[in-house]
């Protein structure tokens, strides 16, 4: 095993178990997969993003299209009629859903779309 991460963990658990691995001589974690998307962005932002930045952790994310929410399939309570995902999907149909919805739609035609999953790093200048 080359690298270890940790998944759901908050920022207070990942300082304690790195503080843990430096006073014990252990592997500590080199990467970490949170939620994060467009529309669950507070949780990695306030928590684990400073923690990850202090430590030169890796992130990888997970649900980057909110259950295919952010790529425009379903729009309405109507799209979700009958699909396997439509317990997930419908708590962003919501004001504030649609409103991220309509960004990235409106996008123009001939430019390409922001993606959810790298948006972050570039509204800060980092690629």
């Amino acid at each position: 095993m080359r690298v270890i991460g940790a998944s759901n963990y908050s920022g207070a658990r990942v300082e304690e178990a790195l503080a843990v691995a430096r006073r014990h001589g252990l592997p500590a974690y080199q990467v970490l997969q949170p939620e994060y998307n467009l529309y669950d962005r507070a949780g990695y932002e306030t928590d684990i993003e400073p923690v990850a930045l202090a430590h030169q952790l890796g992130v990888v994310v997970y649900w980057s299209l909110a259950s295919g929410f952010l790529s425009g399939k379903y729009r309405s309570k109507e799209d979700l009629a009958g699909k396997v995902r439509a317990a997930r999907v419908e708590k962003y149909l919501n004001e504030r859903g649609l409103r991220i919805l309509g960004a990235l739609t409106g996008w123009p035609r001939d430019e390409p779309r922001p993606r959810a999953s790298r948006w972050r790093g570039s509204s800060r200048g980092r690629a």
